[in-house]
């Protein structure tokens, strides 16, 4: 019985996000039931990690919807939307 789902991420993304990651999905599922696990292995769940200047268009399962404006009116794409979260975040990173 596996003790945490698959971890996939881009060369870019550093070794040690990867063991961060997997420490922390550890102890987020450490109290469920084998049987939960398992059944979100055999659907195909896994954490995807992107790097900082990456985006979730950037994942193959997402390319599809790069450059794709969202059904409410108005609604930016998704790439532009995610690399403006990103954006702010190093903007408050660099204020601390």
């Amino acid at each position: 019985v596996p003790n945490h789902l698959p971890i996939r991420a881009h060369s870019v993304v550093p070794d040690s996000a990867l063991f961060v990651a997997s420490d922390r999905m550890s102890r987020q599922l450490r109290g469920l039931p084998p049987a939960v696990i398992e059944r979100l292995c055999r659907r195909g769940a896994a954490l995807h990690l992107i790097g900082s200047r990456q985006v979730t268009t950037d994942l193959p399962e997402h390319r599809h919807l790069r450059g794709v404006r969202g059904a409410v009116p108005g609604e930016v794409a998704e790439d532009e939307e995610a690399r403006r979260l990103a954006e702010s975040v190093g903007r408050d990173r660099a204020a601390l």
